[in-house]
């Protein structure tokens, strides 16, 4: 098994625990889309701003979920691909389906899905309120 990050932003890679923010996990049928904030000082092209998102995976076989504190699972980044997924091969989940792997700041999610989509809603500066956002530093 190796892994690759995956840059899906404009803000490049992340590798910080508090760096993804999830406010919300939504399952319709075969998909499924998380929702929150990311950190933008702690991306590889960093910004002092909060950055609202969607992301979506399309065509879920399975997913799998554990606290952050818990996981063993191999992580190069908050988000990443796995070649040559063992656990793909357990469920028994061929091409085009992939292995991906999103940590947030309590959770970790490993998703077979055949792709994603991540959408930017909106930016907003450090330090400013923002419903649902209280336990976030405004550093």
């Amino acid at each position: 098994m190796s892994m690759q990050s995956i840059t899906a932003t404009c803000l490049g890679e992340s590798n910080a625990r508090d760096a993804v923010y999830l406010d919300s996990l939504t399952q319709d049928g075969n998909s499924l889309v998380f929702s929150g904030e990311i950190n933008g000082e702690l991306c590889s092209l960093a910004t002092r701003e909060w950055i609202s998102y969607t992301l979506s995976f399309s065509d879920v076989s399975g997913y799998d979920c554990r606290s952050i504190d818990s996981c063993d699972w191999e992580l190069a980044s908050n988000f990443s691909v796995v070649e040559r997924s063992t656990w793909l091969e357990e469920l028994r989940d061929d091409e085009p389906h992939k292995e991906f792997l999103l940590a947030t700041y309590d959770f970790v999610y490993r998703i077979s899905a055949t792709g994603f989509a991540f959408v930017e809603l909106g930016r907003r500066p450090f330090g400013s309120a923002s419903p649902g956002t209280s336990h976030r530093s405004a550093r």
